[in-house]
C-alpha cells in the first residue's frame, strides 16, 4: 500500500486525506473510496397512526459513513404523543442496503421511557433492507418484538439514546 502526495513520495508532508464531495465508486472492492460524516434530523414515526414528535433541541444525530457501512448515534427527546399505533421506527440518514435481509443493528438505551411490563429485557433496533428507519424492539428472554408505540408509553421529555449501524449499496 502507498499514500503520497502529488509531486512528492513523502507521506511525511501529507497532513490530511480529502475524499470527493460526491462518491466516485471503484470497481476494485479494496478500493476505500467513500467516507462522510455529517449530522441529520431524527425523526419518530409509528407503523399504523398517531405520531411521535422529537423535541427540535434534542433531534439531531450523528452519522459517519465509511465505504458501504453507516454508523448512526443519537439523543432524541419526545415533545408530544399523539394517539400512536403500531410499530416504532426511528429514521436514519441513508437508505439501507437492499438486500432482503433484516439487519440487527444496534442496543437502544432506555433512559426515562415507561413502557410495558413486560417489556423488561433489553432494547435494539433492526433496519429492514431499503429503507430509512430502523424498527425500535425489545428482548423479553430471548423472544424480540417490535416495540408498539401505543404501549411504549411516551410521553414528553422522554429521552433516550441509540446507536445503529448498518449496510447501504
Amino acid at each position: 500500500m502507498a499514500i503520497s502526495k502529488i509531486g512528492t513520495n513523502s507521506i511525511d508532508s501529507l497532513t490530511s486525506i480529502s475524499f470527493a464531495a460526491s462518491q466516485t465508486a471503484s470497481s476494485d472492492a479494496n478500493t476505500l473510496d467513500d467516507y462522510e460524516e455529517g449530522t441529520y434530523t431524527i425523526t419518530m414515526s409509528t407503523g399504523t397512526s398517531g405520531t411521535i414528535t422529537v423535541n427540535s433541541s434534542y433531534n439531531t444525530g450523528h452519522y459517519t459513513k465509511i465505504g458501504d457501512t453507516v454508523m448512526v448515534c443519537g439523543n432524541p427527546r419526545v415533545s408530544s404523543v399523539s394517539s400512536p399505533n403500531g410499530t416504532t421506527y426511528i429514521s436514519l440518514p441513508f437508505t439501507s442496503k437492499n438486500n432482503g435481509l433484516a439487519q440487527t443493528s444496534s442496543a437502544v438505551l432506555d433512559a426515562g421511557v415507561t413502557h410495558q411490563t413486560n417489556q423488561t429485557g433489553g432494547f435494539l433496533t433492526r433496519t429492514l433492507a431499503n429503507t430509512t428507519t430502523a424498527e425500535v424492539m425489545y428482548n423479553t428472554d430471548g423472544n424480540y418484538f417490535t416495540l408498539q408505540a401505543q404501549n411504549a408509553g411516551f410521553g414528553a421529555n422522554d429521552q433516550f439514546s441509540f446507536s445503529v449501524t448498518y449496510k447501504v449499496e
